[in-house]
């Protein structure tokens, strides 16, 4: 499933485009499936690129983008409907599964790329706080023992070890 806003994990991704138009969003996604790389994609396979349809045509890939498929958006919807026609309605058929199998391939990968950058995100700002935390935790330790060598019976008195805990791996206790 193609969204135009996409569900976002911790933060928004500024990066990634929000469209505010769903008519936009569908636009956008009719290009793509006239995009060269979704075509050639789609006409690397052999048994689309010997297809007699494709075959007769200088430029195949130029030619299904510009004026063999047929892409329109349904109603009010942001479905679209992809359609070839030919004189073979089997190989019409294989022409469009094979675009929308090549659309749907590019789409997968930048959601991929999109996930992988959010992980990168989230592993390096874990890592930042987690750094913070220690440094906050080094702090706690140096302003305990100056108060304990200004009032050493404070070492003997309220503060006992489970009032203050202090963990190596903080982000990873608090579950």
């Amino acid at each position: 499933l193609v969204r135009h806003l996409q569900p976002y994990v911790a933060f928004r991704d500024d990066t990634h485009v929000q469209h505010d138009n769903p008519r936009k969003f569908v636009l956008t996604q009719i290009e793509m499936l006239r995009d060269p790389r979704v075509l050639g994609a789609a006409l690397e396979r052999p048994e689309i690129a010997e297809l007699p349809e494709l075959r007769r045509h200088r430029d195949p890939v130029r030619w299904l983008g510009r004026k063999g498929l047929k892409i329109t958006p349904m109603g009010e919807s942001e479905f679209l409907e992809v359609a070839f026609e030919g004189t073979d309605p089997n190989a019409a058929s294989m022409i469009v599964n094979a675009v929308i199998d090549a659309y749907m391939n590019v789409v997968s990968e930048n959601a991929i790329v999109r996930a992988n950058r959010i992980k990168g995100v989230l592993e390096t700002e874990v890592a930042a706080r987690q750094s913070h935390i220690k440094m906050l935790q080094s702090n706690i330790r140096e302003l305990q023992a100056q108060l304990i060598a200004k009032d050493p019976s404070l070492a003997a008195g309220r503060l006992g070890p489970s009032d203050v805990v202090i963990s190596d791996h903080p982000l990873s206790d608090a579950q």
